[in-house]
């Protein structure tokens, strides 16, 4: 249950050639909208929300939203309206 929505980009080298490669962590009902680049190592937590075009740097708290380039906190999923 994790939306990683059109051209999102996942890496996973910190340093080419990295042996071994760190990997990105996104917990379960996490959204990550189209093109936004996570870099390696990050931990997006469970129902975190990733703008589009977003470039994360840093971890991604738990029912965070996060907006731009570098991403920065706007705040949290639970005051956002259904």
């Amino acid at each position: 249950y994790v939306w990683l929505f059109p051209h999102v980009v996942v890496t996973n080298d910190p340093h080419p050639p990295s042996d071994p490669p760190v990997g990105v962590t996104v917990d379960e009902f996490a959204a990550v909208a189209a093109g936004a680049i996570l870099m390696p190592g990050i931990h997006v937590g469970r129902d975190a929300l990733v703008g589009a075009g977003a470039l994360v740097r840093r971890d991604v708290p738990a029912e965070t939203i996060v907006v731009g380039n570098p991403a920065r906190e706007i705040g949290s999923v639970r005051k956002v309206r259904h």
